[in-house]
C-alpha cells in the first residue's frame, strides 16, 4: 500500500489509471499502430490536450468524490465577502474557516451527515454542441458530468456538504450573487473565459457548474437543472 494512502484512494488511482490507458490504447488502434510496431509513436497536440484535461478532471472529480464535501452555509457567505473586502484576513465561526491567500480564497466546511440516498440530478439544458463525454451518479456520493465541444468543456457536479474548496483570485474575478430561488451562489469569471459557480440548494445539497460558456448561457444550464425523472 502506498505510504500516505487509503485503500478507497488506491482503487480511484487504479480506475483512472486503467481509464487513461484505455483512451490511449483507442487512440493508438485509430493510428493503426499495429501495422508497425517499430514506427515512433507521435501523438496529436490535441490528443495531448484531451488527456490532460481528462486527468485534471479526474483529478478533480477524485478530490469532489473524498475532500471536496463543502456546503457553503450563510455564515461561510458572510466569510467569504468578508475576505473579498478584508484581504489577508483569517475568521472563524460555526466551526467555518475561510482564508485569503495571495493566490487563492480556501474555504474549510465541517464535515455532515447526508441521510438517506442522495438524489439524481440531471442538466435539462445543454448549449448546442456539446455531448456528454463522462457520467458518474450514485445515492451515496452525488454525481459528476463532463461534458465537451471541440476544445470547450462542461463540468457539473453536486454532492453533500462537508471539506475542502480553493478558488483562484488571482486570475479571476470573484463575486457573490443570489440566484431566482434565492440561493448564495458564489460566481468565478476566469481571465482567459470561462465561469465557475458554487451553491447549497435548499434541501441541503451542494452544486457546482464549470464551463467555457458565456455568463447567459451558464445561468440558462444552472437554470434548468433538475431532479431526473
Amino acid at each position: 500500500m502506498k505510504r500516505g494512502c487509503s485503500t478507497g484512494q488506491i482503487q480511484e488511482e487504479q480506475k483512472v489509471e486503467r481509464f487513461v490507458r484505455l483512451m490511449f490504447e483507442a487512440e493508438l488502434y485509430s493510428m493503426k499502430c499495429e501495422e508497425n510496431r517499430q514506427k515512433p509513436v507521435v501523438f496529436s497536440e490535441s490528443f495531448e490536450r484531451r488527456m490532460k484535461k481528462l486527468i485534471d478532471w479526474e483529478r478533480r472529480k477524485y478530490q469532489i468524490r473524498t475532500g471536496v464535501r463543502y456546503m457553503l452555509s450563510a455564515a461561510a457567505v458572510m466569510l467569504i465577502i468578508l475576505c473579498l473586502t478584508n484581504p489577508g484576513y483569517i475568521a472563524k465561526a460555526w466551526d467555518v474557516l475561510v482564508k485569503w491567500h495571495k493566490t487563492h480564497l480556501e474555504v474549510d466546511m465541517p464535515d455532515t451527515e447526508w441521510m438517506g440516498a442522495v438524489p439524481e440530478y440531471e442538466l435539462s439544458y445543454v448549449p448546442e454542441g456539446f455531448e456528454l463525454v463522462m457520467e458518474d451518479c450514485d445515492e451515496i456520493f452525488g454525481g459528476d458530468f463532463w461534458y465537451k465541444k471541440e476544445e470547450r468543456d462542461l463540468f457539473f457536479s453536486y454532492s453533500f456538504s462537508g471539506g475542502n474548496h480553493q478558488y483562484d483570485n488571482e486570475h479571476s474575478e470573484i463575486s457573490m450573487i443570489q440566484d431566482k430561488e434565492g440561493n448564495d451562489v458564489l460566481l468565478v469569471k476566469f481571465e482567459d473565459g470561462g465561469y465557475s459557480m458554487l451553491w447549497q440548494a435548499k434541501e441541503g445539497l451542494t452544486f457546482s457548474l464549470d464551463a467555457d460558456v458565456t455568463e447567459e448561457e451558464l445561468f440558462k444550464i444552472k437554470d434548468r437543472i433538475q431532479v431526473k425523472k
